[in-house]
């Protein structure tokens, strides 16, 4: 999926949720590739939210990926400790 894709797919999600509820699961999250462009629109809108990232398969890669764009803060991997 290319990074625009990714972007517009964040988008859409955002224009169709509830953002009363600030913690969001996201299961099969894979690299990071729609949670990271997610989590920093989502930082546009609300200064207090949570995502659970969950994949086992491409964990490492999602943790470096969060570390590199500087949002680790506001998503949680799931079994992060497992390395």
């Amino acid at each position: 999926m290319c990074q625009n894709m990714r972007s517009r797919l964040a988008d859409f999600i955002l224009e169709n949720i509830n953002l009363e509820f600030i913690i969001i699961l996201e299961a099969g999250c894979g690299a990071g590739e729609l949670t990271i462009p997610f989590a920093h629109k989502l930082s546009e809108r609300l200064s207090n939210f949570k995502i659970i990232a969950y994949d086992l398969s491409l964990l490492k890669h999602l943790k470096n990926g969060l570390l590199t764009q500087n949002i680790s803060k506001q998503i949680k991997s799931l079994f992060e400790n497992m390395d």
